[in-house]
């Protein structure tokens, strides 16, 4: 009954899955001032750290897991490079989480160049439903998909100008390239281990 109650509220957000590109290298953490790179990069080990615990002996099904994963968030990036420069619209959905505020620096420096329109939907803290519930997020992993249309009409167009003060502080992130990258207030900052 929710699933049904949930598929009458869904609002259409047009395109196809084909459209949409995942960019899950997590910037929060770990090095960041090197590029991603195929197959020597810093990132790629740490992620890979990160996936692969391996306390029931199964590395070798999860090394090649893991490949596949990182090939295809390769493919997505590469996808968004292709598309932005071709000049289609893109969409970014930000929560208030490190990863999402890195990984939102991280695209503006990618597509401060191009000739691309970029709209950003930021995730309110809290979302009242139509039956007057008053819901609280921490990301969009808690959001259902079928509720993504109706934060729309919440989205705003990043300026040029804006995609570059965005870049310029992903570029400051990088030159420090502290072992963390934390949220404070609505500004990301560099942050030790402890």
């Amino acid at each position: 009954a929710e699933r049904r109650e949930l598929e009458k509220q869904a609002i259409s957000l047009g395109g196809t899955a084909k459209d949409v590109v995942c960019l899950s290298f997590d910037f929060s953490y770990g090095n960041i001032a090197d590029p991603l790179d195929p197959e020597d990069c810093p990132r790629k080990k740490l992620i890979f750290q990160w996936l692969t615990a391996d306390p029931w002996g199964e590395l070798n099904e999860m090394q090649n897991s893991f490949e596949r994963f990182w090939q295809g968030c390769l493919a997505d990036l590469n996808k968004l490079k292709t598309r932005a420069s071709a000049g289609e619209t893109v969409r970014i959905w930000v929560d208030a989480t490190p990863s999402a505020a890195c990984g939102l620096l991280f695209v503006s420096d990618l597509l401060k160049d191009l000739n691309c329109q970029v709209t950003l939907v930021a995730l309110p803290q809290q979302y009242k439903r139509p039956d007057g519930v008053i819901v609280k997020y921490c990301g969009w992993s808690d959001v259902a998909p079928e509720l993504f249309g109706s934060f729309l009409n919440e989205a705003i167009v990043l300026s040029g100008e804006c995609l570059t003060s965005l870049a310029e502080q992903w570029r400051k992130l990088q030159d420090e390239n502290a072992p963390l990258r934390v949220v404070k207030g609505e500004t990301v900052a560099s942050a030790n281990e402890d």
